[in-house]
Order: C-alpha cells, then sequence, then structure tokens
C-alpha cells in the first residue's frame, strides 16, 4: 500500500532521503507509528495585538501565544482511516514550555479529486489547507501552503489572500547527526510572520494499530470536506 506522501509526489518520492522515505512511509496498514523527540531553537513570531487570538487557539489545538527558545517538541505521527474510509495521517505536536504544555495537531489527507495533500487544522479540523510537495535536491522535502478554507458549521467559505497563514515547511536529514531538522514558517502577506521556529529531532518506529491510537491525538470531529 502506497502511503498518502507517495501518492502526492509520484516518483519524486525516491528522491527523498532514505530516513525521509521511511518517516512519510507510513499507512494504516503498516502497524507503525513515528514518535520523535527534540528541541526547537527558538518559536517567534505574531504581533502583541495578535497573542489573544492565539490564546483562542489553544482550546481546538491549533495554534498558542507562547515563544520561547530551547524549547522541548514531540511529535507523533499515526496512520489510521477516518469515519470517511479516507487514509489520514496525524500530526500531534507538544511543545513544553515548562508551566504549560502547549498543542498544534493537524490531520493529512490524500485528495483524489485535488491530486494533492489537504491538511485539517486543530481537534475540529476548523480549518483546511491545500498543501504542495517539493523534493529537494539534497533529498529533503518542502511543504507549501495553497487555497485555504475554513470550514464553520455546514459552511466552506475560501479565505482571499491577504487572510491567509501561508506556511512554508522546510525538513531533511542530518547525517552528520543522525537527526531530522525542520524549519517552519508561517506568515501573513499584511501583518509578516504570525509563527515560525526551527530545531532537530529524533525518530523511533512503534508498533501501533489504528485502533490503538491514543483518543488524545485523534479528532474531536472529522470533515469531509475538502
Amino acid at each position: 500500500m502506497k502511503s498518502i506522501y507517495q501518492k502526492a509526489l509520484g516518483e519524486n518520492f525516491k528522491r527523498l532521503h532514505p530516513k525521509l522515505q521511511e518517516k512519510f512511509g507510513l499507512t494504516s496498514t503498516g502497524g507503525r507509528a513515528a514518535i520523535s523527540h527534540g528541541i526547537m531553537d527558538e518559536i517567534t513570531g505574531g504581533l502583541p495585538f495578535l497573542r489573544p487570538l492565539f490564546r483562542l487557539g489553544t482550546g481546538r489545538r491549533m495554534v498558542f501565544p507562547e515563544r520561547g527558545r530551547n524549547i522541548s517538541f514531540v511529535l507523533e505521527n499515526y496512520a489510521y482511516r477516518d469515519s470517511y474510509g479516507r487514509e489520514c495521517i496525524i500530526w500531534a505536536r507538544t511543545f513544553d514550555f515548562g508551566k504549560k504544555k502547549r498543542h498544534f495537531d493537524a490531520v493529512m489527507v490524500y485528495s483524489e479529486q485535488k491530486e494533492r495533500i489537504i491538511d485539517y487544522f486543530g481537534s475540529h479540523q476548523d480549518f483546511v489547507s491545500d498543501l504542495e510537495f517539493t523534493v529537494l535536491d539534497d533529498g529533503g522535502l518542502r511543504i507549501t501552503s495553497k487555497e485555504q478554507r475554513l470550514l464553520p458549521g455546514d459552511l466552506t467559505i475560501p479565505l482571499p489572500v491577504f487572510l491567509r497563514a501561508e506556511a512554508i515547511v522546510t525538513e531533511r536529514f542530518l547525517d552528520e547527526t543522525n537527526e531530522f531538522f525542520i524549519h517552519v514558517q508561517v506568515r501573513n502577506p499584511i501583518v509578516g510572520t504570525l509563527f515560525e521556529y526551527q530545531g532537530t529531532f529524533r525518530t523511533e518506529y512503534v508498533h501501533v494499530l489504528p485502533e490503538e491510537i491514543p483518543d488524545r491525538v485523534v479528532p474531536v470531529k472529522e470533515r469531509k470536506r475538502e
């Protein structure tokens, strides 16, 4: 069975570093999960007047207002099929700020209609973004957000460019230190950088069946709309 990332990248998937092929090769039939631990060197971004909005997002595991240096980081990736039968990959991120742990969760799905990955954010999947995947010359991966939509209730609201949270994610494997490097920047065309972090992490693979995925990382609400 091909992973959703193999479908999105096609033959270019083979150009990824072998360690990225392993990490992005999870499937719901494979019985494996990827658990990563690392340190984010610095988490920055977001003008002061935006912080109250970020605080509202903590209840839905989407965004958070805290910023800092040398932040412990855990990333959990699980593969499963949602209630609509779609192959999904959970991205459950936990940032430990000492007194508080904050979460930034998403679920990625391959859209057969769009022929690309789409990313549902938060515990209630109120926000969805199309994603473009590009393999870099060094075997790394760049993920760029494209069209975005809000999904309040039964509505689908396309966001104009000036309201988007445009993300660029770069991930690569560092052979010299045997760890992954990641850089994430989320910005808005008008107010600039909303959220940015970079750091390194190591990944281990554990045996987890879909029915064994922890409830705390499974979306409270699933959306079929793409």
